[in-house]
């Protein structure tokens, strides 16, 4: 994929990240296995990462505009 020009997303490359992000999300909830969250440390992690993703996800639609 090119590089995002911050002062002007083009619509598939909003429509890209977004999918890519929507994968990852998927992922994610794949992960939910018990030895998961033995650890406080990578459950810590997994945490911070959902969180990272939320607000990539935010910033995306604020990029977007209403649809």
């Amino acid at each position: 994929m090119k590089e995002l020009d911050p002062q002007t997303p083009t619509e598939q490359q909003l429509y890209n990240l977004s999918f890519h992000l929507d994968c990852a999300f998927a992922h994610l909830s794949e992960m939910h296995f018990p030895t998961l969250y033995k650890d406080p440390q990578t459950r810590q992690a997994y945490r911070s990462l959902q969180d990272s993703l939320a607000d990539i996800h935010h910033d995306l639609a604020a990029i977007a505009g209403p649809r």
